[in-house]
């Protein structure tokens, strides 16, 4: 099996750019690893990164169709930079992996300054790459679900201008469920660390995971977990103001609370609205 060199690691994104002779160091502290096989789950810690030199690796996501990687691949390098849960399954068939441990890297970066901005510039731009497809994405989605809204608009309409029948009403009340529902309002975005949220209600302290105008889901840290269908009030604290809130327990997912928002007075309304825009435009590339 022959070593993974300098030039094909030059090749790489992450990498590219980058004088070999820079690289050679780093090049040696790569390691051969299985050829068949899981590499690794959905959730586990990023403690590496891999460069995929034969054979086929395939990435795995219920919510997404499976990629097939063959080489010459990098895979994982932002999870190894940024120490995040690994959001999918990697399954070896007949590969040749070669991989750098996460403390290894880190280590040769502490002592190369000159390789560890090289790298640092060529993340920023891999990720500012990524943004911007997903943004064009995203938009692509935005553009069919304003379509759909449209459609399902002038059809609950048509329901209600033609004669009545035994699924007139069922009709006409789902189009209303799925209008609603797609509504941007309903949109949840997640309090990133520098925006970082919570909430109290009485004796139930959690961390804001997900929030919206309308809903709220929290990771209860303090106090008994509530009942679905109960009613709670009390603050919700925005990174900063405060706003008195209130609501129904939809659901708890072991220690997560999901909360349906009662609405809120304007001058609240108007706090929230604040926050909720400043933690989407983290998501915009401008």
């Amino acid at each position: 099996m022959s070593r993974l060199t300098g030039t094909e690691l030059a090749s790489l994104s992450l990498f590219g750019g980058i004088d070999e002779q820079l690289l050679s160091g780093l090049v040696d502290a790569f390691y051969v690893g299985p050829s068949e096989g899981i590499l690794f789950e959905k959730g586990d810690d990023a403690n590496a990164l891999y460069v995929l030199s034969g054979g086929e690796m395939t990435l795995h996501n219920k919510e997404h169709d499976d990629r097939v990687l063959r080489p010459l691949a990098l895979v994982g390098e932002v999870g190894a930079l940024t120490a995040r849960k690994r959001t999918c399954q990697a399954k070896l068939s007949q590969a040749q992996v070669w991989i750098l441990e996460k403390s290894d890297l880190d280590r040769f970066l502490a002592t190369n300054r000159e390789l560890a901005s090289a790298i640092n510039r060529n993340a920023v731009r891999l990720m500012a790459d990524k943004i911007a497809r997903d943004q064009s994405r995203l938009a692509d989605m935005r553009g069919n679900l304003i379509s759909t809204q449209k459609v399902m608009k002038e059809l609950r309409q048509y329901v209600l201008a033609s004669e009545d029948s035994g699924i007139s009403d069922r009709i006409h009340d789902e189009l209303g469920r799925l209008i609603m529902q797609n509504r941007r309002v309903n949109y949840r975005v997640q309090p990133p660390r520098a925006l970082a949220s919570s909430a109290t209600f009485s004796d139930l302290v959690g961390t804001v995971v997900e929030i919206s105008r309308t809903h709220l889901s929290i990771l209860v840290e303090r106090g008994e977990l509530p009942k679905p269908s109960q009613t709670l009030s009390g603050v919700l604290n925005l990174s900063g103001p405060e706003i008195p809130t209130s609501g129904r327990v939809l659901r708890t997912i072991n220690r997560r609370v999901d909360i349906e928002l009662d609405p809120l007075l304007e001058v609240y309304g108007a706090k929230l609205e604040g926050y909720l825009t400043q933690v989407q435009m983290l998501d915009y590339l401008v």
